[in-house]
């Protein structure tokens, strides 16, 4: 019998989630411990220029050594980054490391897209077929930052480092398999030109406004809530439980959410409401409240069911548009996540200067507002 593509590629998924966000929470400490607080913003916006750079260059890439060979490159690129930030904490290994793990992850992420979009039979089935890949990467997300505090109770930041290299052996093993069936296509040159008209369709361009609201979010979310949380006095396992309870709606909501989009309410609809969830959310963290472990996992819980909604349907949206071979839109769609870093920790410096961090997360939750809703009413329904 043989194995359904998508469930492989789900697994494989799983385990490279793991490796990824099991550091996603902690890189921004690392920086402040090993060089300062100052170094924070310039390194995570310069890894996300350095991946818009490889972006620019992946469909040269890909026609050279394919898919399957990018995804390698990027893997090996991704694994020293990752095995320099465990096994060096000098400062010049803290800055290449950071700014190579930063430039270069998305790019797996982008190399699996190309493998999930081939993997997907019917765009009628896209919300499912993605709700099951991100049902699988999301448990992972759940799972990683109670596994972060677990190590770090008893060990070093380098030792999660560590156990982030070994799930990534994992995810290039269980990758195996998908190698041999894989098929390239053709893939065209990424230019300003292309991207300028795929951000022009009446399809794609509202659907990446809203992708890239919901990144602003993950940026400051990913820098900025454990940097409050610990100064509000919680300890390193405590932050990690919390953030695990905070993304369960990533792994209890996606696959529903994705099958509602398909067949019931459309992805508008479900997109609105997890935008205005997620907003009112991050604005509950710019008050004074109680020193409650109970209460901030609840707020962070809010935020992320929010954020789970969006997630999907933005997602769900775009791939229905596209196929695997509209690489200037795919490669649009993915340069959000690292424009979004540049974007996020640029207009976070501006507020931190006048505003304390507890207060800036009333002034993030209206950006998220101010690009997301209008973006999201734009939108046209594809059922």
């Amino acid at each position: 019998m043989k194995s359904n593509p998508v469930f492989q590629l789900s697994f494989a998924a799983f385990f490279a989630a793991l490796h990824f966000y099991l550091v996603a929470y902690i890189t921004s400490s690392v920086i402040a411990e090993r060089l300062g607080d100052q170094f924070v913003a310039p390194l995570f916006a310069g890894g996300s220029v350095l991946a818009l750079i490889v972006f620019f260059s992946a469909p040269r890439l890909l026609r050279r050594i394919g898919a399957r060979g990018f995804l390698t490159l990027m893997a090996l690129i991704e694994g020293a980054a990752i095995l320099g930030l465990a096994g060096f904490s000098g400062e010049i290994a803290t800055i290449l490391s950071v700014l190579a793990h930063l430039g270069f992850s998305s790019l797996v992420g982008f190399a699996l897209d190309l493998f999930l979009e081939q993997a997907t039979d019917a765009e009628s089935v896209t919300g499912n077929t993605r709700g099951i890949f991100f049902t699988a990467t999301n448990t992972a997300l759940v799972l990683s930052p109670p596994l972060m505090g677990l190590i770090r109770t008893s060990f070093s930041f380098e030792m999660v480092y560590l156990a982030s290299i070994a799930f990534f052996v994992v995810f290039l093993i269980a990758m195996i398999p998908l190698y041999r069936s894989f098929k390239d296509s053709s893939y065209n040159n990424v230019s300003l030109a292309g991207m300028r008209f795929a951000f022009m369709c009446a399809d794609i361009a509202p659907t990446a406004l809203a992708h890239l609201s919901l990144r602003l979010f993950y940026a400051l979310a990913a820098i900025y809530i454990p940097l409050h949380l610990s100064s509000l006095g919680f300890s390193w396992p405590q932050i990690g439980l919390m953030l695990g309870i905070a993304l369960l709606p990533f792994a209890l909501t996606t696959l529903p959410a994705g099958k509602l989009a398909d067949s019931r309410f459309g992805e508008k609809e479900i997109m609105i409401t997890g935008f205005v969830i997620m907003a009112g959310a991050t604005a509950l963290l710019s008050l004074s409240l109680p020193h409650s472990f109970v209460l901030y996992a609840g707020i962070l819980f809010v935020t992320r069911m929010g954020a789970s909604l969006v997630d999907i349907t933005t997602e769900t949206h775009f791939f229905r548009a596209v196929s695997s071979r509209d690489i200037n839109s795919i490669t649009l769609f993915r340069m959000l996540q690292p424009v979004g870093y540049i974007i996020g920790v640029t207009l976070a410096a501006g507020i931190l200067l006048v505003l304390p961090l507890q207060s800036a997360f009333l002034a993030f939750a209206f950006l998220i507002l101010l690009i997301g809703i209008p973006a999201a009413l734009r939108i046209t329904d594809f059922r």
